[in-house]
């Protein structure tokens, strides 16, 4: 029950933004993850970046609100928790609002952000056309190869301005992930212990 209520506010938050439109077309923005591929380790854990790019920051567009689902194989990779990023203003400060449900199951983390912050505001914070929106920390479960991606066919996917605006988004790939087995730490005992035999009779050698 309370998800669902924390879900119909958000959604009712991020619709206002996306009707409440004053300003004139907007550029396209590009969401993508970083980096597009990793090898990591079982047993330990990895970051993710969610990346806005392609803001036209000449034409003065500026970001005010996301709503982006990340998708996963929780069979392979266990999601920690997200940070967001600083160019839509400090939540701590109230400059924003954390909209995020984070894991919500079968895979799924969510991830949003509305600002409070003027334009003029966000274009000062926003200077550069890609930066982080959020980082997703992950723990690597299980041997093998597994996919990150943003869900192109979440119907709330969006990125708005600060008037409101939807900007037009494109959607860019994934992440591969490949988990590598972890260092058994008795084979490196014992290929230390090898090498440390084989300099000692080598040592012995006249």
């Amino acid at each position: 029950m309370k998800k669902t209520m924390f879900m119909l506010l958000k959604n009712a938050l991020f619709t206002l933004g996306l009707m409440t439109a004053l300003t004139g077309p907007a550029g396209a923005v590009t969401l993508s993850l970083s980096p597009s591929d990793l090898t990591i380790p079982v047993s330990t854990n990895f970051s993710i970046n969610l990346i806005l790019s392609d803001l036209d920051v000449q034409g003065r567009d500026e970001v005010g609100g996301f709503d982006v689902d990340v998708l996963y194989d929780p069979s392979q990779i266990q999601f920690l928790t997200w940070n967001l990023g600083a160019q839509l203003g400090d939540v701590g400060l109230s400059e924003a609002w954390d909209l995020s449900w984070g894991d919500m199951g079968g895979g799924v983390i969510d991830v949003a952000e509305l600002s409070f912050l003027a334009a003029t505001d966000l274009q000062t914070l926003q200077t550069s056309s890609s930066f982080v929106l959020a980082t997703l920390d992950f723990y690597c479960l299980a041997y093998g190869d597994s996919t990150i991606e943003i869900d192109s066919n979440d119907v709330w996917l969006g990125v708005t301005n600060r008037a409101g605006t939807p900007l037009p988004v494109t959607v860019s790939g994934g992440v591969t992930v490949s988990q590598v087995p972890a260092p058994a730490p008795l084979l490196l005992i014992a290929a230390a212990t090898a090498a440390l035999g084989l300099t000692r009779r080598t040592g012995r050698v006249v």
